[in-house]
């Protein structure tokens, strides 16, 4: 089975970050602004 997603939309985990840009080389990664917002406050 080929699996090769075009885009992946995630919260910010370092780890599920990571292993996205070391298996899937040609996905765009995006991470969400309400997460991200929530984060610093």
């Amino acid at each position: 089975m080929n699996f090769s997603p075009k885009l992946i939309m995630s919260d910010f985990e370092v780890g599920l970050l990571s292993v996205v840009a070391l298996e899937f080389v040609t996905t765009t990664s995006l991470s969400c602004y309400f997460h991200f917002t929530q984060a610093i406050y």
